[in-house]
């Protein structure tokens, strides 16, 4: 597959319709639903570094999604330069780009859709469903592998610099997004953070068990059984 301009564009336009259409009409629902118990923390950070790089990156990410694009088409020419990667291994920085991206993209869909039932069931409880079950974040997740992918996709020199301060942004206020939850869940919370990663999931925590069997059976074998905490 020929990554050239005309597609990049596309899926940057594509990226844009469906997160709006997937975003928008959840958040359009929860806002003319009356509140209720449920609802969200929205944390002040007292780190104001960290909130200018949450805020200029996040803009910055969304300019560059509408604005480019929409240069390409006009100008009928590949505006992405290559100031990244040598010309031999473009194309595949661009695939990987666009593999984080729209793997971001699935889960902070999911993550949304995960927020929107959370509303309409109206209740004060822990959500780990759907995107919340492969990461706390599912919606800073999708930003962080925007962060990611923008630079291979668009191999822009500049995009770099959103990244950097990108994750440094949505690192800060995920961080002070936790606090708030861990004061509201308590001890529910600690437990959901010791299965679910931050921003990755926990693969040790996913093969603990199987840890645990093979050292029980392997003690049983030589005659004696030992309890290993792993």
């Amino acid at each position: 597959m020929n990554f050239g301009w005309k597609v990049i564009s596309g899926y940057f336009i594509g990226y844009l319709l469906v997160y709006f259409l997937t975003h928008w009409t959840w958040d359009i629902l929860m806002l003319l639903k009356q509140r209720g118990k449920a609802h969200y923390p929205y944390p002040k950070s007292q780190n104001f570094f960290g909130i200018i790089c949450f805020c200029l990156s996040t803009i910055s990410f969304w300019i560059f999604l509408v604005i480019i694009p929409i240069r390409s088409i006009v100008l009928k020419a590949d505006t992405y330069t290559s100031l990244i990667f040598l010309d031999g291994t473009y194309l595949w920085a661009r695939f990987l780009g666009m593999v984080l991206m729209s793997f971001g993209l699935i889960v902070g869909v999911l993550g949304r859709w995960a927020r929107g039932f959370y509303q309409a069931d109206n209740i004060l409880k822990l959500q780990t469903r759907l995107g919340f079950a492969f990461t706390r974040h599912p919606n800073y997740f999708q930003y962080i592998c925007g962060f990611l992918g923008l630079p291979f996709l668009s191999l822009h020199l500049g995009t770099i610099l959103i990244s950097i301060f990108g994750i440094y942004g949505y690192y800060i206020f995920a961080r002070e997004e936790e606090r708030s939850l861990l004061l509201e869940f308590g001890d529910a919370y600690r437990k959901y953070q010791d299965k679910v990663g931050m921003f990755f999931p926990k693969i040790c925590k996913i093969n603990s068990s199987n840890l645990q069997l093979i050292s029980y059976t392997s003690s049983k074998r030589k005659g004696k059984v030992t309890t290993v905490t792993v």
